[in-house]
């Protein structure tokens, strides 16, 4: 579901689709690869991709800043015309047309109420009950904890559970980008 692969002049990050993470992507030059399905950055901005991950995937590919955020909507909303409704720039639920009813997406789950689609057939939303509650699972930790700190638009916010990998994990996964660098070092000298 995540990865970041640093290869050649490169840096690769394989993720869910996150609209507020594609925004800033751009911004550090990332190039969207259809063959490679990943967002490609010049090596060089390795520091600033990883920060980038972090704070909209909860980790860097190596540590990991996890937790499940509870949310619920006090009232009915919708999303904007042919999108999904989203938290912090994550897909929740999205409909494909305005008979269509809506799909939760990857790592949610409904505790109660309701997504559902309508609008037009060319102008469809996604939309969502006021009630419906979810847990959102592997929600970067930081994002919730500003979500939470801002209950401001008709949405309650918690933090369910927290994530925390075992230091094992944490530690194997830097042994293998540190093997994955050092290769790509060599390669470099000897080439």
């Amino acid at each position: 579901m995540f990865s970041i692969k640093v290869n050649n002049s490169r840096i690769v990050v394989t993720s869910m689709y996150n609209t507020l993470f594609v925004a800033e992507a751009k911004n550090i030059d990332g190039k969207w690869s259809e063959t490679a399905k990943a967002w490609v950055f010049d090596v060089r901005d390795e520091q600033r991709v990883r920060d980038l991950c972090m704070k909209y995937y909860g980790t860097d590919g190596v540590v990991n800043d996890l937790c499940t955020l509870k949310v619920k909507w006090l009232e009915d909303e919708k999303s904007k015309i042919c999108s999904a409704i989203t938290v912090y720039g994550r897909p929740v639920a999205k409909a494909k047309g305005r008979y269509t009813g809506a799909t939760l997406q990857d790592g949610i789950v409904l505790i109660e109420g309701a997504f559902t689609s309508g609008g037009s057939w060319q102008k469809w939303v996604t939309y969502v009950d006021g009630g419906t509650e979810v847990l959102i699972r592997s929600f970067p930790h930081m994002a919730a904890k500003d979500l939470i700190s801002d209950q401001s638009n008709n949405i309650i916010y918690s933090i369910e559970v927290e994530e925390s990998p075992s230091e094992h994990d944490a530690l194997n996964a830097e042994r293998e980008r540190i093997i994955e660098r050092l290769a790509e070092i060599d390669k470099r000298l000897t080439a």
